[in-house]
């Protein structure tokens, strides 16, 4: 299915530099099949990769909250930095997402649930993080087909506890 084929391009928490990340230079993007629900990968439960297989949620209850999102369309995933805060993009545009938490647990999980301006839920992986305090996670996702025209979204969750959801219209 086209319309499902998309590239993750990068994810991981801005405090653990030196865990491996997505994306490195040389090495071929994930194949569309593995950002399918359920569908085998060698990332499970390493902090900082999406966990693209999510056999089951973590509900463990844990104080951490999403406190900020930013989104943009121009970033670099290896050094984490964003470029000017976007909420509209073009159908062609990688969306960059900035997720800010905050809270004392060490250990838990960021849901990302990416859905279309038509409903069709696109993409949806955990990312597992293993720090307290203040943490940045950036991904981003680019669909080679393009994004639907209209209000899309990502919406966030902690160990399956919904968070926020952030919207971002494609013209």
């Amino acid at each position: 299915m086209t319309a499902l084929a998309m590239l993750l391009v990068a994810c991981q928490p801005s405090q653990a530099p030196e865990q491996a990340k997505l994306g490195e230079a040389g090495k071929a993007p994930p194949p569309a099949a593995a950002l399918l629900p359920n569908a085998p990968t060698d990332r499970t439960g390493i902090p900082g990769r999406p966990d693209l297989a999510m056999p089951q949620r973590d509900t463990t209850p844990v104080d951490t909250k999403v406190v900020n999102v930013r989104l943009s369309d121009q970033g670099d995933t290896e050094s984490q930095a964003l470029g000017m805060p976007a909420t509209r993009f073009h159908p062609q545009d990688t969306v960059y997402a900035e997720i800010e938490t905050n809270g004392t647990s060490a250990d838990y999980t960021i849901y990302a649930k990416w859905v279309a301006a038509d409903g069709t839920v696109l993409s949806d992986y955990g990312m597992k993080v293993d720090q307290s305090g203040t943490v940045r996670t950036v991904i981003s996702l680019s669909k080679p087909d393009g994004w639907s025209v209209g209000e899309n979204r990502i919406e966030l969750a902690i160990n399956g506890r919904n968070q926020r959801a952030v919207a971002f219209n494609v013209q």
